[in-house]
């Protein structure tokens, strides 16, 4: 398990002796490459702990547009909440992100991607995290904007209002770029996903185009953040989507 980069700031006082660091667990993705999927599923390795989160990027290939806000589901019975959504205008390419707090888990978890609005490629990733509020966890989203163009890519700022928020960055690639794919800005961190590309939370799908990253960060202290992401050799990418959400840390 990787751990992940603190990006360092000056940190605010009065939080340090109550706020917990969130911390990631483990990682499952699913990438479908028969562009025929209205639903993915992915397994966890291990059950992920009563209390502790999971959160979920979806994206679609380019034929689809959209998912619903209730578009992933579990076999636990959580409940997630689309938190960002975005997708490329005239094109598709719907990128999400959802959380469920406070999980309850027992036995074999298994997190699903729905709410298309019509067969696509779909890719999953699903993580678990410790240390995340339990109730209201979102602190903060930002959409970003479809991008063309040349690299390098951001996912706009996301201002966090207080320290150790994590930091979730997920992009959405469809361009004629390298299979080393797209790498996250300095102190962000591609997270490890079972059945993702090369056991990361990153993806190819089958078109050999589209490109997916999950990755993430805890902000030590309250402030403005903006993730970006750089194409490998010889990326160019003409369409580009990227959503950002800020969780808040528990507080103890």
């Amino acid at each position: 398990m990787k751990a992940l980069t603190v990006l360092c700031l000056t940190p605010v006082v009065g939080w340090l002796a109550s706020a917990a660091t969130p911390s990631f667990v483990q990682g499952t993705a699913y990438l479908d490459d028969t562009f025929q999927a209205t639903a993915v599923s992915a397994a966890f390795a291990s059950t992920p702990r009563p209390g502790n989160a999971i959160i979920v990027g979806c994206m679609g290939d380019g034929g689809s547009k959209t998912f619903r806000p209730d578009g992933v589901s579990d076999n636990q019975g959580n409940i997630y909440t689309q938190v960002v959504f975005q997708n490329y205008v005239g094109s598709g390419q719907p990128t999400a992100l959802y959380i469920a707090t406070n999980i309850i888990s027992d036995g074999q978890f298994v997190v699903t991607c729905s709410g298309i609005d019509q067969p696509d490629a779909i890719n999953l990733f699903a993580v678990e995290y410790s240390g995340l509020a339990a109730d209201v966890a979102l602190d903060s989203a930002n959409p970003g904007e479809a991008q063309s163009g040349g690299y390098p890519r951001t996912c706009g700022s996301i201002t966090t209002s207080g320290p150790y928020d994590l930091i979730v960055a997920f992009f959405n690639n469809d361009g004629r770029d390298s299979p080393a794919g797209i790498q996250p800005a300095e102190g962000f961190t591609v997270l490890d996903c079972a059945g993702g590309t090369n056991s990361k939370c990153a993806s190819q799908d089958g078109s050999h185009y589209q490109l997916g990253v999950l990755a993430a960060a805890v902000a030590e202290s309250a402030g403005t953040y903006t993730p970006g992401f750089t194409a490998g050799p010889a990326g160019s990418g003409s369409q580009s989507i990227c959503v950002v959400a800020a969780f808040k840390a528990a507080v103890y």
